[in-house]
């Protein structure tokens, strides 16, 4: 019986649960026999009653996952696990995991002390003990493999994708504004503050306004939706909201030091977006010839690109069409699947 650690409806939503949810929905199409339990403390309602999760125990969070659910799974013959955002329970050796990215390990500073050594102390245990690791892109993968020492043939890549209601409908259309878009979580890694004081060096305002979506932090002190020289945030957008930005942006633009996919990235290509991403080693696997790159540690080399991408055309948006056949929720589940199944 294969079993899903859907913990992710209980988290508020990033990049990490997008991928849970759309991986998920596609393996309750391939099988109705497929079990996805959770705590109580259910936050994404809407989700939960889609994949149709059982609640179990009594506890939240890491105590849930390292205690009620290997509880559980203790009382069922043959159960199968797939835990598909980071982490999952450290005693349960049939389990198949996800792994996005080593952030954690990377830049420990940017995260909270004690979620930095908890991941730390975990991930690289259950990545020797699990049967099967899934990751997001090739470079995620080698990262994996050189500094956890797993081999090649226990890790597979399960791309991310563009999620079914982030998809054009036919009442929405393109109409290009001066606006230059930037999607995601105000984390430091995500190098908000290099791409502000590129705008301003630019002296693009009143012409262009940049529009920031993610949670606020200490970054920004105006209020959510108002813009004061030109920069916009907006703390809470749904996703209808987020693809009118996407239909209306010209330009967009992620200055990320590190990623595991990019999935606003993705994104913005398919909504015919002018895309500049940070050059970093996941981007230049899976964006050459679909963005302009430019060293998320160079100011000067971004507010450049501020003032000539407005003369430029998209880039190679034919090869979008090949993009969206890879890069697919749908193709990941299947494989996903198939080696569960194996299990």
């Amino acid at each position: 019986m294969i079993f899903v650690n859907a913990r992710f409806v209980t988290q508020p939503l990033s990049g990490v649960q997008r991928y849970a949810f759309e991986i998920c929905q596609h393996l309750k199409q391939l099988s109705d026999q497929i079990v996805f339990l959770c705590p109580r403390n259910i936050r994404q309602q809407q989700w939960a009653e889609q994949l149709g999760v059982k609640v179990i125990g009594w506890c939240k969070g890491h105590i849930w996952e390292q205690i009620d659910l290997p509880f559980f799974l203790a009382t069922q013959p043959h159960a199968v696990l797939f835990s598909p955002c980071n982490t999952g329970p450290l005693f349960c050796a049939n389990q198949l995991l996800t792994l996005h990215d080593l952030s954690f390990k990377f830049y420990p500073a940017y995260n909270h002390f004690l979620f930095s050594a908890w991941y730390n102390f975990l991930v690289v245990r259950l990545c020797r003990k699990v049967k099967h690791i899934f990751t997001v892109s090739e470079s995620i993968k080698a990262e994996i493999m050189l500094h956890y020492h797993i081999d090649d043939n226990k890790i597979s890549v399960t791309y991310n994708g563009i999620a079914d209601n982030m998809r054009m409908n036919s009442l929405l259309k393109l109409q290009k504004e001066k606006i230059i878009l930037t999607v995601g979580s105000f984390h430091q890694r995500k190098n908000m503050n290099m791409l502000l004081k590129a705008f301003s060096s630019a002296d693009l305002a009143p012409q262009y306004t940049l529009v920031a979506i993610g949670k606020s932090n200490a970054i920004f002190s105006n209020s959510s939706g108002k813009a004061y020289n030109g920069i916009q945030l907006i703390q809470h957008a749904d996703d209808a909201m987020l693809k009118d930005y996407y239909a209306n942006a010209e330009i967009a633009c992620f200055m990320s030091v590190y990623e595991g996919f990019g999935i606003p990235v993705l994104e913005a290509l398919y909504y015919g977006c002018k895309v500049i991403c940070a050059d970093i080693p996941v981007n230049r696997e899976l964006y050459t010839g679909l963005v302009w790159f430019c060293d998320p540690a160079d100011l000067q080399m971004l507010s450049h690109l501020f003032l000539q991408l407005p003369q430029c055309e998209p880039l190679q948006q034919d090869r979008m069409q090949d993009a969206e056949q890879k890069y697919s929720y749908r193709n990941s589940a299947s494989h996903i699947y198939k080696t569960l199944c194996n299990a």
